[in-house]
Formats: structure tokens, sequence, C-alpha cells
């Protein structure tokens, strides 16, 4: 799996496991990290600029858009220096599912507030999906 650029900001597909996920991270220096969910990207093009800017402005562990028709979070943008704090996804408990929300509720746990928003999704040709 690799990033892919979004705006200014790479983004990593949602899907693959927990570990996996933090060994890409552990080599990537950007000062935030983007998960999006596999074949999804924002409808807006000023999308994820206006997400940093919100985190930044409301100093949130992180922004969430999270699709109830589908039960599952589409999208997570985290300051890196964060992600590293809480020792990125808990690989041990969460491996394959689940690793999302429990980031999230230990980020809640340390009082770090989690900022949602309903964004409008598309999807990206079958050729640029990766492999859930």
């Amino acid at each position: 799996m690799q990033a892919v650029r979004s705006s200014a900001i790479p983004y990593l597909v949602l899907g693959a496991d927990a570990e996996s996920l933090n060994s890409i991270c552990a080599v990537r220096t950007e000062d935030s990290l983007l998960f999006l969910a596999a074949g999804v990207l924002p409808d807006e093009a000023n999308t994820v600029a206006h997400w940093v800017e919100v985190m930044t402005v409301t100093r949130a562990g992180a922004v969430v858009d999270y699709d109830e028709s589908m039960g599952r979070i589409t999208a997570l943008l985290t300051p890196r220096d964060l992600f590293d704090t809480l020792g990125g996804f808990d690989s041990i408990r969460h491996g394959g599912t689940g690793y999302m929300e429990d980031y999230l509720v230990r980020l809640i746990g340390l009082g770090h507030d989690c900022v949602t928003t309903a964004q409008r999704w598309r999807s990206l040709p079958q050729h640029h999906r990766q492999a859930a």
C-alpha cells in the first residue's frame, strides 16, 4: 500500500490492518495524517484544507467523517504528533477492524475533541481503488 496525494496532504487508504498502517505512518513525515476509505475522495477540492483549518483552530485531536448508511468511518485526519503519542492504531487488540474507533476513544480519553463532519464523497474510478 502506498500513500496517494490529495491537496497538500498525502492520504493513506483505510482497509489495511492496523499494523500495516502503523508501519507506513512510521516513515511518513507530514504534520497531519489523513486516512480515507478505499475508493472515495472528498467531493470538494478544498475539503481537506478546511479540515486542517478546523483541526488547527479547534485544537481537535481528529476530524472524522462517518457514513451512517455504510456504518463506517470514511475519513480521519489527525495530527502526526498525537498519532505518535498514542502509539498509532492498536494492532494487538484491534488488528483487522475497530482500530479507528479505538483510536478515537483513546483520543477522547486523553481529553481531546473529535470533530465530525458530514461530507459528500465521490467514488474513485475502479483502477484507482485499492483492495480493502
